[in-house]
C-alpha cells in the first residue's frame, strides 16, 4: 500500500494514533505533489471527522496550516519543473499556481462552512506569502476572497443563537458552557482573523459587520477574564493560557478594521456598535483598575505587567481606529440622535480607559511626553498610537456638546480628590504611585481641555487638583517622582492664563484673584531644580500677557484704545515683583533666570508699557556687563591669576576640537531680546523696539554672536532693514 493510500485511510477514520502535527505536514506534502488534480484530496480532508469530530482549535489550525504550507510547496515544485520537457513555451510559475489554486476550491464546494473557512484562509494566507516574498500575483485570488467571505457568512448565519448570546450580560453566562470551552464562532473569528484584513473592503461590507463586532469585543473581553487577571494568583497563569490571548493581536487589529468599515458604510449604526465595543472594554479596565495595586505591591509581577501592556495595546489599538473613522461622520448624521450615539461618546470612553490605565500609561513616559529623538528622527520611547489616539479623543470631544467636558473634567478630578483626601472610601492612598500617575493624566486632560471649561469648573474642581501640586517638596526623597504631576499642574495654569488672553472675557474675576499669588509662586519656584528658564520664562511671558489682557475686558473698548497705564495696572504688578525680586536676589543662577524671565515679558505688555519694560531690561543688562567686568567667574573664584592664565593658554589650544565657546549671561540675554523681538513682539511694539534697540547699539552690542558655531550675525544689519522696512 501507497504512502498515498494510507493517509487516505488516516484521513477516513475518527481518530488517529499519529499526532496532529504529522497528519497536518502529510496533508501539506499530498496537496502539491499529488496527481494529476489535489481537487478529490481536498474533498476528502474538508469532510474528514479528524478535523471536525469535534471543532477545535489546535485541529482547525492544522487544517489551516497544511492547506498554507501545500501552496509554498508546490511554488517550490512548479520553480524547479518550470522548464522541464517544454522548455521556454512552458507555462509560468503563476499561471501553474492559478491552476492549483482554482483546482483547491473545487474540491471546497459543498463542504461544511467552517472546514471551508478553514482551508480558505490557509491558501489566503499562502497566497499572500508568496506575493510578499516572491512578488506572485495569483489571478483567481479573488474569487478566494469571495469563497472565504461566503463561509464566514454561512458559518455566522448557522450559529447565529452564538452571535445573540455574545453580548449577554455575566450572570446569564453562569447558566451557558463552561469558560474553557470555545464557541464556534469564536473559533471562526480566530481563523479569519489573519486572513480578514487581506480581503478588499468592499467584499467585507457584505458581511454582518454589527454582529462580528459584538464577538470579536467579547473575545477581547475573554482574552483578559473580563478584567479579573489580577484579583486570584491562579487567574493570571489562565490569562496567559488562553486561547484568546494568544490571539489579542490579531483579534485587536480585525476589530479596528471592522468598525472602521462600519462607521464608514453605516454611520449612525456604526457609532452605536463601536460605543458598545468601546464600554465593554472600558469595564475591563475599570476593574483592572481595582486590582492594580496588587502588582505595584508585588515585586514579582512581570507576567502582570505583560498582560496589562498588553490590555493597553489592544484598547489603544481599537479606540484609534474608530476615534479615526468617526472624524469623517458628518454631524447632521447625528444631531438629532441621543449622547449614547455620537462620536463624542466613543472620546468618552477612550479617555476613562486610558484613566483606568493611567499607571501603566504613566510607565510609557504619559500622554504628553514627546520622549528622546533616536538616530533616526523618531521619538523614541514612546508610545506614539497612545498619544495620538488620546489628542484625537480630545479634539472630539471638546469640538463636541459642552456638557461632555465639563461632566468628564469634573468626573476626573472628583476621582483625585478623593484619592487625595486619605479617606478609606478612597482607591489610591496619597502620594501612592498609582495615584500620582492619575494626577498627571487627570493634569495632562484638564490642560487640553482649558478652553471648553467654564470659570467655575476652572475656579472650582480644576483649582482643587492643581492647587497642591504648583511647589515642589525640599527634603521629599521622591522628588522626581512628584516632578511630573509638579509640571503638569503648571503647565494647566500655562493654558489657563493663555486661553483667557486670547478669549478676553470668561473667567477674569478669577484671574484678578490667581495672578498676585501665582506671581508669588513663580519666584519661588525660580530655585535650582525646581522649573527650568525656559518654563519660567513661559510662565511668567503668558501670566503678564492674561494680565493685561484682563485689563482690556474690564473696560470700554473706546477707553482701551486710549492706552493709558493705569489700565494695564494688574500687568505692571507682575513686572513690578519680578523687577524686585531680582534686585534682592544674590544667588547668580537664581538672578539670571529672574532676568531671563523679565526678558520674555517683553512681548507680553501692551506699547503703553513697553518702554517702562525696557528700561528695566536695559538696567538689567548694564548691571550684567558690571558684573562682568568686575567679578570672576564662581569658578574661577577660587583660582590664582596664574592657574587662571594657564587654563586661558588650554581653553585656545583646544578651542577648535571642543567647538565654539558658551554663551555669557549677558549673551544669553540679547539673544533671549533677540528671539522676542523677532519672534514675538506684535507689529504695532516692533517698531518702537527697534528704535530702542538702535539707540542702545553700544550696550547690546554690533554683532550677536552664535552659541551653534555659526558665526556672527550682524545687529546693524538687522536694524537697518527693519527701519526701512
Amino acid at each position: 500500500m501507497s504512502n498515498y493510500a494510507r493517509f487516505l485511510r488516516q484521513l477516513h477514520q475518527t481518530e488517529s494514533s499519529l499526532p496532529i502535527l504529522t497528519i497536518q505536514a502529510a496533508l501539506a506534502h499530498h496537496l502539491a505533489n499529488v496527481q494529476p488534480l489535489p481537487t478529490s484530496l481536498v474533498a476528502t480532508a474538508i469532510t474528514s471527522k479528524l478535523f471536525s469530530h469535534p471543532f477545535t482549535l489546535p485541529t482547525l489550525q492544522a487544517l489551516q496550516t497544511a492547506f498554507r504550507h501545500a501552496l509554498h510547496l508546490k511554488y517550490a515544485l512548479v520553480d524547479n519543473t518550470r522548464f522541464a520537457g517544454l522548455g521556454i513555451f512552458a507555462p509560468s510559475v503563476e499561471s501553474r499556481l492559478n491552476e492549483w489554486v482554482g483546482d483547491v476550491m473545487k474540491g471546497l464546494q459543498g463542504g461544511h462552512a467552517v472546514m471551508r473557512l478553514a482551508a480558505g484562509t490557509g491558501v489566503l494566507l499562502g497566497l499572500e506569502d508568496m506575493q510578499e516574498e516572491k512578488k506572485l500575483e495569483v489571478y483567481c485570488r479573488g474569487k478566494l476572497e469571495d469563497e472565504v467571505v461566503i463561509a464566514l457568512a454561512e458559518a455566522m448565519d448557522l450559529y447565529k443563537y452564538e452571535a445573540d448570546a455574545a453580548g449577554t450580560v455575566e450572570w446569564e453566562k453562569e447558566f451557558q458552557r463552561d469558560d474553557t470551552e470555545v464557541s464556534t464562532l469564536a473559533l471562526c473569528l480566530l481563523l479569519s482573523s489573519q486572513s480578514l484584513p487581506l480581503v478588499s473592503r468592499k467584499k467585507l461590507g457584505a458581511l454582518p459587520l454589527g454582529d462580528i463586532s459584538k464577538l470579536l469585543t467579547s473575545c477581547v473581553v475573554s482574552a483578559f477574564l473580563d478584567g479579573k487577571f489580577l484579583e486570584e494568583p491562579h487567574a493570571l497563569a489562565l490569562a496567559k493560557t488562553k486561547i484568546f490571548f494568544n490571539s489579542i493581536a490579531s483579534l485587536s487589529k480585525l476589530q479596528s478594521l471592522v468598525l472602521t468599515l462600519i462607521l464608514e458604510s453605516r454611520s449612525m449604526d456604526g457609532v452605536s456598535v463601536a460605543a458598545s465595543s468601546l464600554s465593554d472594554l472600558r469595564w475591563v479596565c475599570a476593574r483592572v483598575e481595582g486590582n492594580m495595586w496588587k502588582m505595584v505591591s508585588d515585586s514579582s509581577s512581570t507576567e502582570a505587567w505583560q498582560v496589562l501592556k498588553t490590555l493597553l495595546f489592544s484598547c489603544v489599538m481599537i479606540t484609534e481606529a474608530a476615534l479615526s473613522a468617526s472624524l469623517y461622520i458628518p454631524p447632521n448624521t447625528y444631531a438629532s440622535s441621543d449622547l449614547g450615539s455620537m462620536p463624542a461618546t466613543l472620546a468618552l470612553c477612550t479617555l476613562e480607559m486610558l484613566d483606568h490605565l493611567s499607571f501603566v500609561v504613566h510607565q510609557f513616559g504619559g500622554v504628553t511626553s514627546m520622549g528622546t529623538p533616536s538616530e533616526d528622527g523618531s521619538a523614541g520611547g514612546v508610545f506614539k498610537e497612545m498619544r495620538r489616539t488620546f489628542y484625537l479623543a480630545l479634539d472630539i470631544l471638546a469640538s463636541g456638546a459642552s456638557d461632555p467636558p465639563e461632566a468628564f473634567v469634573k468626573n476626573l478630578c472628583g476621582r483625585v480628590l478623593v484619592g487625595s483626601s486619605g479617606s478609606t472610601a478612597g482607591p489610591f492612598p496619597r502620594q501612592d504611585k498609582l495615584h500620582l500617575a492619575k494626577i498627571s493624566y487627570t493634569l495632562a486632560c484638564v490642560e487640553q481641555l482649558i478652553p471648553a471649561l467654564s470659570k467655575e469648573t476652572v475656579s472650582g474642581e480644576v483649582w482643587s487638583v492643581v492647587g497642591p501640586h504648583l511647589y515642589l517638596p525640599e527634603t521629599a526623597a521622591d522628588v522626581e517622582s512628584l516632578r511630573e504631576t509638579y509640571e503638569a499642574a503648571h503647565s494647566v495654569l500655562l493654558a489657563f492664563f493663555a486661553s483667557n488672553a486670547n478669549t478676553k472675557g470668561d473667567g477674569i474675576e478669577f484671574v484678578v484673584r490667581l495672578v498676585p499669588f501665582y506671581v508669588q509662586c513663580l519666584i519661588e519656584n525660580s530655585h535650582d531644580k525646581k522649573l527650568s528658564t525656559l518654563q519660567l520664562c513661559m510662565a511668567f511671558s503668558a501670566l503678564v500677557r492674561s494680565a493685561c489682557a484682563s485689563a482690556i475686558s474690564q473696560t470700554d473698548v473706546q477707553e482701551a484704545q486710549a492706552e493709558r497705564p493705569e489700565r494695564y495696572t494688574l500687568g505692571w504688578f507682575c513686572i513690578a515683583e519680578l523687577v524686585d525680586a531680582a534686585r534682592k536676589e544674590r544667588e547668580e543662577g537664581r538672578l539670571h533666570r529672574l532676568r531671563m524671565a523679565l526678558v520674555s515679558c517683553v512681548s507680553a505688555v501692551p506699547l503703553v508699557l513697553l518702554g517702562e519694560v525696557l528700561a528695566e531690561v536695559k538696567r538689567v543688562m548694564r548691571s550684567v556687563e558690571t558684573q562682568s567686568e568686575t567679578m570672576p567667574r564662581p569658578s574661577e573664584a577660587k583660582k590664582g591669576k596664574r592657574a587662571r592664565a594657564t587654563e586661558d593658554r588650554d581653553s585656545d589650544a583646544t578651542s577648535i576640537s571642543k567647538g565654539p565657546k558658551p554663551l555669557t549671561q549677558k549673551q544669553e540675554l540679547v539673544h533671549a531680546l533677540y528671539r522676542e523681538v523677532i519672534e514675538q513682539v506684535g507689529d504695532r511694539e516692533k517698531e518702537y523696539v527697534v528704535q530702542w534697540w538702535y539707540d542702545n547699539l553700544e550696550l547690546l552690542g554690533r554683532d550677536l554672536e552664535q552659541g551653534d558655531g555659526q558665526g556672527e550675525a550682524s545687529i546693524e544689519k538687522w536694524l537697518d532693514v527693519e527701519c526701512h522696512s
